[in-house]
Parts: structure tokens; C-alpha cells; sequence
């Protein structure tokens, strides 16, 4: 009788222990889940700043390619009137 009662109470200990990690493994998996999905909108986020950066970079390079164009061709227009004999300087 003995035997069976010790017999018992390995089982139970083995179905306790098994519960005890089978609730840290739900546990776990939702704590690994919600930060996921904190990590994911983060991302999202940052994606959207990235992005609208990027955007606003674009734009003032644009911009300041117009404007060295200009200055260039500005800059081409006095070298010409410069170098013409009948104008002189």
C-alpha cells in the first residue's frame, strides 16, 4: 500500500509540475505576443517619420538643384558677356 500511495504522489507531483510550466508557457507566450505587437506599432511609427523625412529631404534637394542650375546658367551668361571683345570690361 505504501508503494501505491508514493506512487500517487509522483504522479501528482509530475501532473503539478507539468501544470506549474504549461501556465509559465501561456504566460510567457502572452507577455512575447503583447511585446510584439508594442514592437510592430513602434515600427509602423518610426516607418511613418522615416518616411515623411525622407520626403521632406527630397524636396529641399529638388530645390536646391533648381536653384544651382540657375546660378549656373546665371554664371555662364556674365563668362559669355565677359569674353566678348565688343563689350569688353
Amino acid at each position: 500500500m505504501t508503494l501505491t500511495v508514493f506512487a500517487g504522489l509522483v504522479v501528482v507531483a509530475m501532473l503539478s509540475a507539468a501544470g506549474i510550466a504549461a501556465g509559465a508557457v501561456w504566460f510567457l507566450s502572452g507577455r512575447i505576443d503583447s511585446s510584439r505587437t508594442e514592437v510592430l506599432t513602434r515600427v509602423d511609427r518610426l516607418d511613418s517619420k522615416n518616411e515623411a523625412a525622407h520626403a521632406g529631404i527630397v524636396t529641399r534637394v529638388d530645390a536646391l538643384a533648381h536653384d544651382v542650375a540657375f546660378l549656373a546658367g546665371r554664371q555662364k551668361e556674365r563668362d559669355q558677356r565677359a569674353n566678348r571683345p565688343d563689350e569688353g570690361q
